[in-house]
């Protein structure tokens, strides 16, 4: 049968269907047996239900195939006291999000919506000649050098798989836009590793396929940034915000952590060039830092993204790399050429007012329900 999928806001009449679903995903997300008794939380529910779709507190939606139920999922709206970065102190959850098994995994309707960026947090704050002073820079990096625990894992295991790990690890960092860490990361392999470490450590560690992932990743964004900022730091001023203490790169300034909201957009704003070097498991997406430099009204240099170019004229509103080589090159022209980059800035601060503003993002969700 032909799959033909209907959504339906939910109403009144709905509301045995949203208990039973929610049920559901509490025992999914908890690891509840069947048996667990769960009358309270239905009974709760079934109450919660009725009043707050009366009261517009939660909107939910059911997804029908040919009439048989499938799928749902709900926003939860309530109110806390106002806040400088909110005023009107309302907040939202998504929440309930289920599908019916044999519909799992397949695609079905799935679809990437960019994050958002706060506008008019960012690019209002203004800077003083003492915020140049503090936060100037040629080049900064606003982020940590993944320090890891590589080593460790490394240690105990034989020669080959040292190797051939060091051999993967070699590979993807000299590959941009490419993503292949999984299919090297084998049953055969983790078997090994796993047996390595129960005579090592006595079975009190073991690793999974997800873990090892991270874990090279994070080892690849290492050396990655630390072979980045060690060579921008011997030709140009390069800030580093991390707040990491073993930073072994001589030459560049390290600096602490720095509030989210009001000193990093001073960053942003008083460098010149701002980077942006994204974790390896990162694969696609474009990263909340992109939108929070632009957003304040800075310049960024990426490593690239498929959906960057989807969504920002490259080389006019946004600038990309492809490899180191190509990321010296580019900030060496940029920091020659000021009024160029002040207007790939510009261009790029107006992309993100237009298109990446909350409201604008929530425009689109509603608009798919």
């Amino acid at each position: 049968m032909i799959q033909k999928f209907v959504y339906k806001r939910a109403t009144m009449e709905d509301i045995d269907e949203l208990v039973r679903t929610r049920i559901i995903v509490l025992r999914a997300a908890n690891k509840l047996p069947d048996d667990e008794d769960m009358s309270v939380v239905e009974k709760e529910s079934y109450a919660y239900y009725r009043r707050a779709l009366e009261t517009g507190e939660h909107i939910a939606y059911l997804v029908y195939d040919n009439g048989a139920f499938v799928g749902a999922g709900g926003v939860s709206f309530y109110q806390v006291m106002p806040t400088y970065h909110n005023p009107t102190g309302k907040k939202a959850y998504i929440m309930n999000m289920y599908t019916a098994p044999e519909y799992r995994r397949q695609g079905i309707d799935a679809g990437y919506l960019p994050l958002a960026a706060d506008v008019e947090t960012f690019y209002p704050i203004t800077v003083t000649e003492a915020d140049k002073k503090e936060y100037g820079a040629e080049i900064s990096l606003v982020g940590k050098l993944y320090q890891t625990v590589y080593p460790q894992y490394m240690a105990p295991l034989k020669e080959y798989d040292r190797g051939y790990l060091e051999g993967v690890i070699a590979a993807q960092k000299k590959v941009y836009g490419g993503y292949f860490l999984p299919d090297f990361i084998t049953d055969d392999l983790i078997e090994r590793m796993n047996a390595v470490y129960q005579k090592q450590w006595n079975g009190e560690i073991t690793v999974n396929h997800r873990e090892i992932e991270f874990l090279l990743a994070s080892e690849i964004t290492r050396r990655e940034r630390q072979e980045i900022l060690t060579l921008l730091s011997n030709h140009f001023d390069v800030a580093l915000y991390s707040g990491e203490q073993n930073v072994a790169i001589p030459k560049i300034r390290k600096k602490n952590y720095i509030d989210y909201y009001t000193q990093m957009p001073k960053v942003f704003k008083c460098s010149k060039v701002n980077l942006n070097i994204s974790l390896k498991t990162i694969r696609t997406g474009i990263p909340l830092r992109v939108l929070d430099i632009l957003a304040s009204g800075g310049f960024v240099i990426s490593n690239f993204q498929e959906e960057l170019a989807e969504y920002f004229r490259l080389g006019e509103e946004i600038i990309t790399y492809g490899d180191i080589e190509e990321l010296y090159y580019l900030v060496n022209y940029y920091l020659q050429h000021e009024e160029e980059r002040k207007e790939i800035a510009d261009r790029g601060l107006q992309r993100v007012k237009e298109d990446f503003r909350f409201e604008e993002r929530m425009k689109v969700i509603l608009e798919d329900l």
